[in-house]
Order: C-alpha cells, then structure tokens, then sequence
C-alpha cells in the first residue's frame, strides 16, 4: 500500500486515536483525524470535526475507533450499527472496524482465538458483535482488541486505579484481584492498528499482548517498584467466580508485520515510576 494515500480515523481525540494519528502521520499517511470536538492535533494530522461520524471525510482506508465504552441502554445498538453501515457504504477501499476482547466473554481459562464463537451477552457485548458484523458483510477487518494501558490512559481503568494510590498509606485497595486480562501497552497496539490498515488481510484478529495477569499481580508489581512490598492488596467487593480473559493473538502475528515490544512489568514500570513519554 502506497503510504501517500489518506487515512480517515473516526475517534481521533481519544487515548488510541491521538497516538494512532501522530503514528500513521510519522510513516507518511495523509491523516484526517475525524472528532466530533475541535482538538490539538499531532503535527501533520488535518482534524475534521464532524457532528456525526457519518460525515466522515472520504479516503482511502477507514479506521473506525469512535463507539461508547460503555451502553447505557441496548437502544444505542442500532444507532451504532446504522453509523457503521452508512460508513460501510461510503467507498472506503479497506475498513477496520475496532472490536474489543470482550465479545468472548470471560468464562473460558484458555487463550481465546477469532476463528471461535464470541458469546458476550452483556449490551456492550451485543453492540460490538452486532458492529462486527457490518464490517465483515463489507469484507473489512474487525480487530478484537485487549485491555490497553499508557500515558494518559483513562482513569478509573484497574491500572490508573493502582497507580492512584502510589501516595496512599497502606495495602492497595481495587474492587477484585482475582481477574485475569490481557493488558497491551499503548504504543503497541498502535503500531499494531497502523500494520494492520497498511496490510491487506480481512477478516477478524485479536490484538493483545498474548500473555495475561491477573490483578493483584499488577498491583504487587507497582508495590515492587515503589519499595512497598509488604502493604499488599486488598480486595473491596470480590467476586464469586472465576473471570479469566485471555487471546491467542498468532493469527495477527502471522498476517502482519507486527508484534508486542513492551512486557507488562517494563510497561508498569514506567508508568509507576514516572517515565513514560
């Protein structure tokens, strides 16, 4: 792919879409950074602020970021899907549809693969399927991604809620230790978005780290770093079964030009200790 050809990237203010612009920007994509709000652009990224994102601007690859992280109620559903389709319709020569992990659900110990049946019933579950199947009926790329973390991560996130309490007397309090996700530093799943526009592969593939942690392992970690090994981490509202998460991430490995750079613990340790750019 020509890398002087636009890229159009809806959810362009947000923590991976500002990242991914400057990114695809730097490997000398025309970028057109698609808000609904008026931001301070990378260097070389042309915002475009629309009301809705079905006046996105055309171009030639899509990169569709821009959907709630949460559903307040299941009538959002349609609205997003009808987003989707109109930009679907739109002549986009390849589109990449933002997926989330979540669409598995939780109730499985192994890796989970894109070639299995996504099952999440919750009303998030139930959009991002429903998305995902816009996208594959216009043979575009869904793209299943993992829990991600890094400067200017969102807060209430676990890992912002661990980092929060480095002044913090005593043991970590979070909701539940017991979890297990797959966590993916920033700048990774960026440039793994930015292989995946530039390659020509459709069909559905996991982003992820390909390992996973669980919760008080995070938590011990940034204790580690901050010599406070002995405080600990309490949990505050514990669940009663097991939630485990984790992706098979070979298939990307396989058909891109990409994989993982930062560990966990090297991501942990910059963000605990203040480095990270």
């Amino acid at each position: 792919m020509s890398l002087s050809r636009p890229i159009c990237v809806t959810g362009a203010s947000g923590f991976i879409g500002r990242a991914l612009s400057a990114a695809l920007s730097a490997r000398g994509h025309q970028v057109l950074a698609c808000a609904r709000r008026p931001f301070a652009a990378p260097v070389g990224v042309q915002v475009v602020t629309v009301t809705h994102y079905t006046d996105a601007p055309p171009a030639d690859v899509l990169i569709h970021l821009a959907e709630p992280a949460a559903v307040p109620g299941d009538a959002i559903e349609g609205a997003v899907t009808a987003t989707l389709a109109a930009l679907a319709g739109r002549g986009y020569r390849r589109l990449v549809y933002l997926s989330s992990a979540a669409v598995y659900g939780d109730m499985e110990p192994y890796p989970r693969r894109p070639d299995e049946p996504a099952r999440a019933e919750n009303g998030y579950g139930r959009m991002k399927r429903a998305g995902e199947a816009v996208a594959l009926a216009a043979e575009g790329v869904v793209v299943r991604l993992t829990n991600v973390y890094g400067p200017g991560m969102s807060q209430g996130t676990v890992i912002a809620d661990i980092l929060a309490q480095r002044a913090v007397p005593g043991p970590i309090r979070l909701r539940d230790l017991a979890p297990v996700r797959d966590y993916l530093w920033r700048d990774d799943a960026v440039a793994g978005l930015v292989a995946i526009a530039e390659g020509s592969a459709t069909g559905v593939f996991n982003l992820g780290s390909g390992e996973a942690a669980s919760v008080e392992r995070l938590a011990q970690t940034c204790l580690r770093l901050w010599g406070r090994e002995g405080d600990g981490a309490v949990a505050t509202a514990p669940g009663d079964r097991a939630s485990i998460l984790r992706l098979d991430i070979s298939e990307t490995l396989r058909q891109f030009d990409w994989r993982p750079r930062i560990a966990l613990d090297e991501g942990l340790a910059r963000l605990a200790v203040g480095e990270a750019a």
